[in-house]
C-alpha cells in the first residue's frame, strides 16, 4: 500500500486537479515548465509524472487528502474529444460577443444620428466657410 503525507499542503492555498490522466499529466508538465516551484512531487510508480507542486503559499495537487481545497480544477473536458467541445463553446462565445458589439455600435450610431439632428440644423456652414477663409488669409498675411 501507499503512505501519503499532506504536510506540504498545510497553510497553503491548495488547488486540486482532477480529470483524466492525460489531461493532468499535460497540465503539470506545462505548469512545471512555466515557473520555478519550491517543491515538486512525482508519482512514485511513474517518476516522470508530476502529481503536485508547491510555490510560496500555493499548492497544486492531484490528491489533497482531507486538506481544505480553494478550488477543484476539473480537466475532464479535455479528454476524449474535449478540445472540439471547448472550441465549439469558444466559437459560440465569440459569436455572442460579436453580436453584442454590433448591437452596441448600432445603438451608438442611432444615438449619434439623433443628436446630429439638433446641431446640423443650427449649424451655419456658409458662415463657417467665411471664418475659415478669413483665418487662412490672416495666416498668409503674417508671413
Amino acid at each position: 500500500g501507499f503512505v501519503r503525507f499532506y504536510d506540504h499542503l498545510r497553510d497553503k492555498e491548495t488547488y486540486l486537479i482532477s480529470g483524466g490522466e492525460r489531461a493532468k499529466n499535460t497540465f503539470f508538465r506545462e505548469l512545471v515548465n512555466m515557473t520555478n516551484f519550491d517543491k515538486i512531487f512525482r508519482d512514485p510508480l511513474v517518476p516522470e509524472n508530476v502529481v503536485g507542486a508547491v510555490v510560496g503559499d500555493f499548492a497544486v495537487t492531484v490528491d489533497a487528502g482531507r486538506t481544505a481545497v480553494a478550488e477543484n480544477i476539473d480537466l475532464s473536458f479535455a479528454e476524449n474529444g474535449g478540445d472540439k467541445y471547448e472550441r465549439e463553446k469558444l466559437r459560440d462565445l465569440k459569436d455572442e460577443q460579436i453580436k453584442i458589439a454590433v448591437d452596441n455600435l448600432s445603438t451608438a450610431r442611432n444615438a449619434h444620428l439623433e443628436i446630429e439632428k439638433f446641431y446640423v440644423g443650427a449649424m451655419d456652414f456658409d458662415a463657417l466657410g467665411a471664418i475659415k477663409r478669413k483665418l487662412i488669409e490672416f495666416a498668409l498675411e503674417k508671413k
